[in-house]
């Protein structure tokens, strides 16, 4: 019944979006554009990662950034928030969609956008083509945001599905062709959207992240290995708890830090007690700060089954640590295999175990691949981001 009900909501937002078609575009000015801009954020660091490049970037006026949580001050971006009466009437998501979709209808912006497409970038795709301002789209989740219907993401409504769902999939794909310019996190993301038709502008940019803040620190690191994420079961922190386990039994002195927060907490906590691991593994939560974090560790570790080009990660290498991440999804995109880090094609134990131990105990290999990641973690500073962002805009 929910996959019906599900199929039918989305038919509807489709044809809708197929309806406004009739409404011409407007003609793009050289003129800076106004940004109407919505979604749904963890952390602040998360946000600002992609909004300070845009807003720096010449071809931007403001952003007004349409939020139900606080928005960090950020140069060239407000925020707006829904306000309490409604909030309490329908939700806090329902009254930021209904506040961003008011905006969007009775002010005028050049460019109107959501992060993610569930329902963000539906609901831009929609009130932009209604008010002639160009649709934006930016895909942090990768293509798993629309295949088999989202049902793999965390997305209160889709993510209910309980499999896939190939006609949702397929509505959801005749959205993205139909939305301006879609922005993803690496190759992946591309690949899938062009080999089902999506014709309109797909570019590459991922967040970009400030020099001053983001770069290698000059005292001995705390942790040997970091993960940084939301707990939850697409991370897969239970198996980077359990290759710590592993590299304990060699290296006794071994000790890790889990940065993020989320629902699988109180079972990796337990996870930890129970493994005997109190001493090697804390636990940190959300950070703000994660550059310092970075800092009082050597190795940043990934044991995701799905990423998109994970922020985290681009931070850890400007920081100047080599990574050992699982080989998904746009990782490889900016991790050349023993050379900054090391790919891990199966989700093992043994096979994560032997790169963190190499780590460990070979200086001289740790030594040039922290030179490598520092090298390749120059492309990401907001700068060189913004610049992206003028070539599209």
């Amino acid at each position: 019944m929910y996959r019906m009900f599900l199929r039918l909501f989305t038919l509807v937002m489709a044809a809708a979006l197929f309806v406004v078609q009739i409404v011409p575009r407007r003609q793009r000015g050289d003129e800076p554009q106004d940004v109407l801009i919505t979604g749904t954020f963890y952390s602040d660091q998360w946000l600002t990662t992609h909004l300070v490049p845009l807003a720096q970037s010449g071809r931007v006026g403001h952003i007004l950034m349409v939020a139900d949580r606080p928005v960090p001050a950020m140069e060239g971006v407000s925020a707006a928030y829904p306000p309490p009466a409604l909030v309490r009437a329908v939700g806090g998501v329902a009254a930021r969609t209904l506040l961003f979709a008011w905006l969007g209808l009775t002010r005028r912006y050049q460019v109107i956008g959501g992060f993610h497409l569930l329902l963000n970038g539906m609901v831009a795709a929609i009130v932009a083509r209604l008010t002639r301002a160009r649709s934006l789209y930016i895909c942090g989740g990768g293509p798993r945001e629309v295949q088999g219907g989202g049902f793999e993401t965390e997305n209160k409504l889709y993510g209910k599905l309980d499999g896939p769902d190939p006609f949702i999939e397929s509505l959801l794909l005749a959205f993205v062709r139909r939305i301006d310019l879609t922005i993803c996190m690496g190759e992946t993301a591309v690949d899938y959207f062009q080999g089902r038709g999506v014709q309109r502008t797909l570019a590459i940019i991922p967040g970009g992240f400030p020099g001053e803040v983001f770069h290698p620190g000059d005292t001995a690191p705390e942790f040997d290995f970091i993960l940084v994420g939301r707990l939850s079961a697409v991370k897969r922190v239970d198996l980077f708890i359990d290759v710590i386990g592993k590299v304990v039994a060699s290296v006794p002195t071994a000790r890790a830090v889990i940065v993020g927060d989320g629902p699988d907490r109180e079972a990796l906590v337990a996870q930890v007690t129970n493994l005997g691991l109190g001493d090697a593994v804390y636990f940190a939560g959300w950070q703000n700060n994660v550059a310092d974090w970075l800092r009082r560790s050597k190795v940043f570790v990934l044991t995701s089954e799905s990423e998109g080009l994970s922020q985290a990660l681009l931070q850890a290498m400007m920081c100047g640590l080599p990574s050992v991440v699982s080989n998904v999804g746009d990782l490889k995109d900016c991790i050349a295999h023993k050379e900054n880090g090391f790919l891990v094609d199966t989700l093992d134990v043994d096979a994560f175990a032997e790169p963190f131990l190499e780590l460990l105990e070979n200086p001289s290999t740790y030594d040039r691949m922290r030179a490598n990641a520092i090298r390749t973690g120059a492309a990401y500073e907001t700068g060189t981001v913004a610049e992206a962002w003028d070539k599209v805009l």
